[in-house]
């Protein structure tokens, strides 16, 4: 009696604990089961059949071994997504063996319904499975968005977990190794990338495979500044990396390669120009010792500009001095004046030596001015200009450039003024710089036109062109020191960048402005707009005093 009595007792509580266990399966959110040792299902909740919609035409589901489960879902239609669709035998095959092999990954399938789950499996004690799906649909459109907002950015975008293993990355970053586009995907190890990359040559390094991959891994497990990597395309890449809070890494990685290529024409610029310097350094014994000065003072001016301009300022005599003297004596020689130099090479060296004289003074006037201003000490002297002389003698100054150039000259005054008030060798040097500018940036059978106007109590003096224009961010470059825009590859033009700025400058302390209006392609009208003299006077005399 007592035997039936406790048999009796272990049934009831074996019905109350499978009782509670089913209340407690269906208490989770998300889709559960269970397999035995044997890869059978054992019980599993309501969710887990309403996120495989296809069970439930199943009359006998428990049982039902992993392989049978899946197989009968990829058949039915549960699963979409373009890997399940184009080789389904594949997909389920990679199915088994993450199941059976690589419990411990997680993956993401799509559901023929829109959702997106993610399937979690863990070995249990007994050698059985438990199985986890979430449905993520909001994560994975939100994933979704996040990509395609990445897919925008013109860098590589990468984030590895904390194994290394890579979650997503982004368009730009797929495309920078064209070769290994079946490889990266999520899941894939950094290093088996990175060798993969060497495998197929795509990165430019030195010393040996072995050694370059140490210190790339150790450069990316423990990351600290960015780096440099070239890659065998010619392309360079700036690779920075951080560690994000769960332990994986970031990786971010922008081609610098047409920064590269500036710094390397800059480089290329600048051996020039030390050639030409040494050059100069042979005509003239006395111009090495003040080039060097110059140059010290270059250097010591990036560090302090205020130095640098009061220097220049009170360096003027003992930089032209020597100029003057080796433009003079060079122009005696070109006109060979005591008699013929008996070679026709000197005469082209003496030749060379001027122009190349001759081009110097211009720069270092150019610079000079710009010190003064700059210092204060610019010389100042107000008078009346006869306004009409002033630009004849300008356009004077470059109607040989124009004429060699084939582009013509004109002048048309709009107004009745006849003067005005102001420094005449400073209002000259303004003409002058914009005409240049204009004939250099015009082609061949092109125009440059001075035009005098009158707007309300100020003159207008237009220099307009035909040439090549100047776009939006150009403009805006113009005008600063030592810039020059040079857009055409092949097309050079000398100088040092001040014309414009100088000009600004010098109008400005006539109580005017200067005024650049452009398009690319279209032209360019650079407008001096200074007071009438009735207006112009008090202010004018002010600067004097």
């Amino acid at each position: 009696m007592s035997d039936k009595k406790n048999s009796a007792d272990l049934t009831d509580r074996e019905v109350v604990e499978q009782h509670l266990l089913r209340e407690a399966l269906e208490s989770v959110a998300e889709g559960l089961a269970l397999f035995d040792h044997d890869d059978r299902l054992i019980t599993h909740n309501t969710q887990f059949l309403s996120l495989l919609n296809s069970l439930a035409e199943l009359d006998q589901i428990k049982g039902i071994s992993f392989e049978g489960l899946i197989r009968h879902c990829l058949i039915n239609g549960d699963f979409a997504g373009q890997e399940a669709a184009a080789n389904p035998e594949k997909w389920l095959s990679e199915a088994i063996t993450r199941h059976r092999e690589h419990p411990g990954d997680d993956w993401e399938p799509q559901l023929a319904d829109g959702r997106t789950i993610r399937v979690k499996e863990r070995r249990t004690m007994s050698g059985g499975r438990v199985i986890l799906l979430t449905d993520i649909t909001d994560n994975w459109r939100t994933k979704t968005r996040l990509m395609e907002t990445m897919d925008t950015v013109s860098a590589g975008f990468a984030l590895w977990d904390a194994r290394d293993r890579l979650i997503l990355c982004n368009a730009f970053y797929r495309k920078t190794y064209p070769d290994l586009a079946k490889l990266i995907k999520p899941g894939v190890l950094y290093e088996d990338l990175l060798n993969a990359a060497l495998e197929h040559q795509l990165i430019d390094f030195n010393g040996s495979k072995v050694a370059w991959l140490r210190k790339r891994l150790d450069r990316h497990r423990a990351p600290q500044s960015s780096h440099e990597q070239w890659l065998q395309n010619g392309r360079c890449l700036q690779i920075t990396e951080r560690r994000t809070g769960d332990g994986g890494i970031a990786t971010v990685e922008t081609d610098i390669t047409a920064l590269k290529e500036k710094e390397q024409q800059l480089s290329n610029h600048l051996n020039e120009l030390m050639i030409a310097q040494e050059r100069l350094e042979k005509q003239g014994a006395e111009m090495v010792g003040l080039l060097e000065d110059y140059s010290q003072a270059k250097e010591a001016a990036e560090e302090a500009n205020l130095a640098k301009s009061q220097f220049l300022a009170n360096m003027s005599h003992e930089l032209r001095t020597p100029l003057n003297a080796v433009i003079g004596f060079s122009q005696i020689l070109c006109n060979e004046t005591f008699g013929p130099l008996g070679n026709d090479k000197y005469l082209t060296y003496a030749h060379d030596i001027h122009e190349s004289g001759a081009h110097l003074l211009d720069l270092i006037n150019d610079v000079l001015d710009m010190s003064r201003i700059e210092a204060g000490k610019y010389d100042f002297h107000v008078e009346e200009v006869n306004l009409a002389q002033l630009i004849n003698d300008s356009l004077k100054m470059v109607e040989g450039r124009a004429e060699d150039s084939g582009i013509s000259l004109s002048f048309v005054n709009l107004t009745e003024i006849e003067s005005i008030l102001g420094d005449r060798r400073a209002l000259k040097q303004c003409l002058i710089n914009l005409l240049t500018n204009a004939v250099k940036f015009t082609y061949r059978g092109g125009s440059v036109v001075v035009e005098i106007r009158l707007d309300g109590r100020f003159i207008e003096i237009c220099v307009v062109d035909t040439g090549i224009g100047m776009n939006e961010d150009e403009l805006s470059r113009a005008i600063e020191p030592f810039t020059q825009i040079q857009r055409e590859k092949g097309r050079s033009h000398e100088g040092a960048g001040l014309g414009l700025s100088l000009t600004r400058n010098l109008i400005e302390m006539h109580g005017g402005r200067l005024t650049l209006i452009s398009k690319e392609g279209q032209g360019t009208t650079a407008k001096l707009t200074v007071p009438v003299p009735s207006a112009q006077d008090e202010s004018s005399r002010g600067i004097c005093a």
